[in-house]
């Protein structure tokens, strides 16, 4: 008994030990140097050393990067993607390195987003071999090397906490078909964190998965038999659903209703339509470090959905026809239903990525924010390993589903064996104090500067005068941080209704500004920078202050999500006390 207990213990250890030890492989490359040539890698630092320090100084939630456009300030954080630049500080508490930080952030990705994807794909399919080829295809797919050693893009963030979300969503549908409610709240709540997480990690690749989820939800509520169990479970399941998007509220309410602020949107610099891959760049492109040029003559970066993936796609597309021959399409449909949904999404997938879908990027402009087609490829990566992991189950003949099983992770590990390095950089000298010698520390990290205040002409600049009275530069002394600081100066007579610009940029709601601790209630914009308007000066010495505050737009969505934690933190232990009583 003791024998058969240690040997169950170990095949259950094993896949994940497998899984783990894959990822420290393919996690190798981040650590050949001290840093590495990307697309965007530099911008990413940049943020992720105001974040440190913006953190630090009680900022939260992260939304003003006050050292980047040149110390004038960015509402960047506020746009982008902040679950990255929160782990990036969490894990700099640790390690005291920011670029080291960046870089165990790339080696969770590569460990947990395999692992959870196995772990889903096990409570799903019940099928060890099955989950286990599915959580390889999940980690060896072209795009994921090219999300962390060619672009350094963040979408990778929303690809880890996917399979995270997925596998909590499960377990929480199974308690709730189990009535075990009190871990059905548990894990509700579980869940809505998760999906609030994904939200944040990438609002871009939430919106691109956000019809698969619910989709999913759906499926896993009518599995459930929720329809014939009592209201309060529906009320439990619309709950946490609702909770998604109320934790993430912070983040995604802001996004919508102060994006007029800034230029997002409102200039063209990257045009979808030209960035369509063709069907054979889909099926095989060479691997490179360059950009996704205009058309398809002069791409620099591979496009492939990888050897693998294609023959799961191919392969299990003509089990499912020989099965609709041979037993019908309905059964087909009943008995196959986690293969046909993510084979059809799979397909879907790669038609939107082809130029020959134009019309419904037409149709539907929402999509065009997503800016390159090409960035489907993350959603097949997540269909297809789903898919292989459903298709394999499926198999009736157990020799056959483990010798597809092994081929196909052969094929996923093999195919991408010359993807695991970064290029070195041009000049790394820069790195070893990036502060301080980096061009990219302090600019606005963005292409066309879009992030500027709508009325900005320009970005700012470390020679732009800081302070000016009645539109005279003059001398000061100033001493700030990133959300704050003082500006002395001398003015030679008491004088009322002077008007001063401050070089720091405009937006609506966060400054609280103080002219010789006076509060100033009326702060304009004047071309994109702040500007105080019929202010009283003194004669001698005065003192500006400012800090930087959650605008009302902010603190109102702030408000609803502290509203649904606190529900939820109220709500668990009560219920665990009825139980108990």
């Amino acid at each position: 008994m003791k024998k058969e207990t240690f040997f169950l213990k170990t095949k259950k250890i094993l896949p994940v030990i497998l899984i783990l030890l894959l990822g420290a492989y393919c996690s190798k490359g981040l650590f050949t140097y001290h840093f590495f040539s990307t697309h965007d890698g530099d911008h990413h630092l940049a943020r992720s050393y105001d974040a440190v320090k913006t953190l630090s100084e009680g900022h939260f939630p992260l939304r003003w990067a006050g050292s980047l456009n040149y110390f004038c300030g960015i509402p960047i954080f506020n746009f982008f993607y902040p679950l990255f630049y929160y782990l990036i500080f969490l894990i700099n508490l640790l390690v005291g390195d920011i670029i080291f930080s960046l870089k165990i952030v790339y080696v969770l990705s590569f460990t947990l987003a395999p692992l959870f994807f196995y772990l889903w794909l096990k409570r799903e399919t019940k099928n060890t071999i099955a989950s286990l080829s599915g959580a390889i295809l999940y980690l060896f797919v072209p795009y994921r090397f090219l999300l962390v050693f060619v672009r350094s893009s963040p979408e990778f963030m929303a690809y880890t906490v996917l399979p995270v979300f997925l596998y909590l969503l499960s377990i929480f549908f199974e308690k709730v078909k189990k009535k075990e409610r009190n871990a059905a709240y548990l894990f509700g709540f579980l869940t809505s964190l998760s999906g609030a997480a994904l939200i944040t990690a990438h609002q871009l690749i939430a919106f691109l998965l956000f019809p698969i989820i619910f989709l999913w939800f759906v499926i896993k509520t009518w599995q459930a038999k929720v329809y014939k169990q009592k209201v309060n479970f529906l009320w439990l399941i619309f709950l946490t659903a609702a909770s998604i998007v109320g934790l993430s509220a912070f983040f995604w309410g802001p996004v919508f209703l102060e994006k007029g602020e800034v230029k997002i949107g409102e200039l063209e610099i990257i045009s979808y339509w030209q960035h369509f891959p063709s069907l054979k760049q889909l099926i095989h492109s060479p691997w490179g470090y360059f950009y996704s040029a205009p058309g398809i003559e002069n791409d620099g970066m591979s496009f492939s959905l990888g050897y693998a993936q294609w023959a799961v796609l191919g392969l299990s597309g003509i089990w499912l026809v020989i099965k609709a021959v041979k037993t019908g399409l309905l059964k087909t449909v009943r008995e196959n239903f986690g293969v046909l949904f993510f084979f059809l999404i799979s397909v879907l997938a790669l038609f939107l990525m082809l130029e020959q879908s134009r019309f419904i990027w037409e149709l539907f402009v929402s999509l065009q924010e997503v800016q390159f087609p090409w960035r489907f490829l993350g959603v097949t990566s997540f269909t297809v390993a789903a898919l292989g992991g459903f298709w394999l189950t499926q198999i009736g003949n157990k020799k056959i589903a483990y010798a597809l099983a092994i081929l196909i992770s052969f094929l996923a590990i093999y195919g991408n064996r010359n993807h695991l390095l970064p290029q070195p950089l041009a000049e790394p000298e820069r790195y070893e104090d990036f502060e301080r010698l980096h061009p990219h520390r302090y600019s606005t990290t963005t292409l066309g500067d879009d992030i500027l205040n709508r009325e900005a002409k320009k970005a700012c600049y470390f020679d732009d005068p800081f302070l000016l009275v009645n539109k005279e530069k003059i001398e000061n002394k100033l001493n700030r941080g990133n959300t704050f600081g003082e500006v002395y100066f001398k003015w030679p007579q008491q004088e009322t209704a002077v008007t001063i610009n401050l070089n720091l940029e405009y937006f609506p709601g966060i400054y609280k500004i103080k002219i010789n601790g006076e509060e100033i209630k009326k702060i304009s914009n004047f071309s994109g920078r702040i500007a105080l308007e019929e202010v009283n000066l003194k004669e001698g010495e005065n003192a500006i202050s400012w800090q930087i505050v959650q605008s009302p737009i902010e603190r109102f969505f702030n408000g609803v999500s502290l509203g649904f934690l606190v529900f939820w933190l109220i709500l668990i232990p009560i219920y665990e006390i009825k139980r108990k009583v």
